[in-house]
């Protein structure tokens, strides 16, 4: 069952991911972003903790991550479209570089989703590895690491889409 899972959750970013994975630039791309993504939770995390009174207000907590969350994914492109311009300034040739064409936006934006997988579904997995099935009263005809796989597979192509 966990395989199928990972398979579901992992499987199809994964591949493209890796289809696109021989050109160093992307590979560049792929890790800063997953590290944003990273720090984006980072900072959101702090937000949560440095104002006590807002704990028990869920969806001032998920608004704020939200927003955090976007503004990183902004600032990464600001950032990479800086990059991008100091790249084609000092190369000289006329061909066109993995950081110009859809390719880069694709990786940047897998990489922000498998992060976010990982963040997401990694919890739930770990819980996977014990004898019984966990199943959710609003849905149960399927168990939780299922839809968990399915969500997950979701939120990658969300952030693909998005970056």
């Amino acid at each position: 069952m966990e395989v199928a899972g990972l398979l579901v959750a992992f499987g199809p970013p994964g591949a493209c991911l890796l289809s696109l994975w021989n050109r160093p630039q992307l590979q560049i791309v792929a890790v800063s972003s997953a590290f944003v993504f990273i720090v984006a939770q980072l900072v959101a995390a702090i937000a949560w903790i440095a104002i006590p009174p807002l704990y028990d207000i869920k969806p001032f907590h998920l608004v704020v991550r939200v927003a955090v969350l976007e503004a990183f994914r902004y600032l990464f492109f600001k950032l990479y479209r800086r990059v991008e311009l100091e790249y084609s300034v000092r190369n000289t040739t006329v061909t066109i570089y993995p950081l110009q064409d859809i390719s880069s936006s694709l990786v940047a934006g897998l990489s922000f989703g498998i992060m976010h997988s990982v963040m997401f579904y990694g919890m739930t997995l770990q819980r996977s590895l014990d004898r019984a099935t966990l199943f959710s009263p609003s849905c149960p005809q399927m168990s939780v690491f299922t839809l968990f796989a399915w969500l997950a597979l979701l939120f990658e192509a969300l952030h693909a889409f998005l970056m």
